[in-house]
């Protein structure tokens, strides 16, 4: 394959990186976004038009750490955006989710709404850069046919982060409209004539490198809002399958708190659907990936065993970790 093709030769192994420039401050009182107009104020200013539907000025709940935060709800309403792109916002670290009280809840810092919401543009321009498209939008970006853009997708080109099951119980990907657009500047070659030989060798295969760079996308940022050791080694846990993990994990009480402190891979109506699927993307595949997943989650395990008694123990006792 041409040395020029954007496309990784082995998956992230630690956590990603936030947005870069976006610095998180403090701030003692947390500011309200005004919907479309993108403006933000300082709640003692809001405006009280009377009437039991009115909106009060946004009080902050408990603190993480030193800083005032929000409910997971509170935060998605303040920022006007809906439950999807809200998740989408926390997975791809544009806002960050600390956890903090009883039961492991998880709460954003004050700090971190303001930032958004003073951005110019706001809310456009954060939900721009939330923006999924499809097969059929992702190839009207690139400008190229429904063909060209799945054969740039199997070959590892594109990098999907999400995906859906249709009726046909068929895969459906997501990508991020401004990874594409930026697809289309570094890599017009690949848009147009013939793609380089060895990508052709490898299509012809049956290469397909999607469900992959899902997962190491999807594991990059569970690790990244690992709490302690044994919740990094829950998520490699999770991408590995039971024959793999119990030659990995003999210990049966570490996979029980393995198994508790399990992450939320997808939605769980796509994960109920997957059971039909003739291949589960949830699961490493082939021997270099499990190999990888395999090692990281060894080197976990021998991190987590010398203290045992963090946070995780304290989540293993109240339940699986929340998703958001």
């Amino acid at each position: 394959m041409s040395a020029s093709v954007d496309r990784p030769t082995s998956l992230p192994g630690g956590p990603a990186a936030g947005p870069a420039g976006h610095s998180v401050g403090s701030a003692r009182l947390p500011v309200r976004c005004s919907g479309a107009h993108g403006g933000c104020r300082p709640p003692g200013r809001q405006r009280r038009t009377g009437g039991p539907s009115a909106r009060l000025p946004l009080r902050a709940g408990p603190a993480v750490g030193r800083e005032e935060s929000l409910s997971l709800t509170r935060a998605r309403h303040e920022l006007g955006l809906t439950p999807m792109a809200f998740r989408l916002c926390l997975d791809l670290g544009e806002l960050r989710a600390l956890t903090c009280g009883p039961g492991g809840r998880r709460r954003v810092p004050v700090a971190q709404v303001r930032r958004l919401c003073q951005e110019e543009g706001h809310p456009d321009a954060l939900r721009g850069r939330l923006r999924l498209v499809g097969a059929a939008e992702g190839a009207e970006l690139l400008g190229v046919g429904p063909s060209r853009f799945r054969r740039l997708a199997r070959a590892g080109c594109l990098s999907p982060v999400r995906f859906g099951v249709n009726r046909y119980r068929r895969l459906v990907w997501h990508y991020l409209a401004r990874d594409l657009t930026r697809f289309a500047v570094q890599q017009a070659a690949l848009l147009h004539g013939a793609l380089p030989g060895a990508m052709r060798v490898a299509l012809r295969q049956g290469e397909d490198w999607r469900p992959r760079l899902w997962r190491g996308r999807r594991v990059g940022q569970l690790l990244r809002d690992s709490a302690d050791p044994w919740e990094s080694a829950a998520v490699y846990a999770a991408v590995l399958d039971e024959w793999t993990l119990r030659e990995a994990v003999p210990d049966e009480d570490e996979r029980r708190r393995l198994a508790a402190l399990r992450p939320v891979l997808a939605p769980r109506p796509v994960s109920a659907v997957l059971a039909g699927c003739c291949h589960d993307p949830l699961k490493a595949e082939g021997g270099e990936e499990t190999r990888w997943y395999r090692l990281g989650l060894t080197m976990a395990l021998d991190t987590a065993r010398c203290r045992p008694a963090g946070s995780a123990h304290r989540r293993l006792r109240a339940g699986r970790r929340p998703s958001p």
